[in-house]
């Protein structure tokens, strides 16, 4: 099983996820997982290159196989940012990485908060932004598009984690996913 929780960078999953995996005690997941992690370079930090795109489909993949019906794992991005996460990749090959039959997560948890929260988040980070942060903040219509992308999937419930605590979030979230798994299926999508 696989709660995954997805959003654009600065609303908080990396926080939410942590506590999630702490309160369901599961293992926590990051995409990519760190024994996937790979060295920075050039073509990994470009949002438009096929190989970064190949490389988080693979971490999907590793995610996957964490996971069994009977374990849940807590995935911090998952299917819908490996794709949203390469909007800009162009080409036949890419066409036929967004039509692949990915693994599902069991839940998805969309978080989203207001532009000048987002912002604000980003900047109290101690590391500088990277390439996809920064077109995030630049483009008004790119982060309209992955963030759309983000939110597209089936079983996606939205939570806006304006003005709430990290607590007050995941307290949201287990209260979504315990409703689910006792009634053996996600009954309707919650903003």
């Amino acid at each position: 099983m696989i709660l995954a929780v997805e959003g654009l960078d600065g609303v908080g999953k990396t926080t939410v996820c942590r506590l999630l995996a702490a309160r369901l005690d599961a293992p926590y997941i990051g995409l990519p997982p760190p024994e996937l992690l790979l060295k920075t370079t050039t073509l990994f930090r470009r949002h438009d290159s096929l190989a970064r795109y190949l490389y988080y489909l693979s971490a999907i993949a590793a995610t996957d196989a964490a996971a069994q019906p009977d374990v849940l794992v807590i995935a911090d991005r998952y299917v819908a940012s490996a794709h949203a996460l390469h909007l800009h990749v162009a080409g036949e090959a890419a066409q036929i990485l967004r039509n692949l039959p990915l693994p599902a997560p069991t839940l998805t948890f969309y978080l989203t908060a207001d532009e000048q929260s987002r912002r604000a988040r980003l900047s109290s980070r101690s590391v500088p932004l990277d390439p996809f942060e920064q077109a995030l903040n630049e483009s008004e219509s790119f982060r309209t598009a992955v963030a759309q992308r983000l939110q597209s999937g089936p079983n996606t419930h939205v939570i806006d984690t304006t003005g709430q605590t990290a607590d007050d979030v995941a307290d949201a979230v287990v209260k979504i996913w315990d409703r689910a798994v006792h009634c053996g299926r996600d009954a309707s999508t919650e903003h």
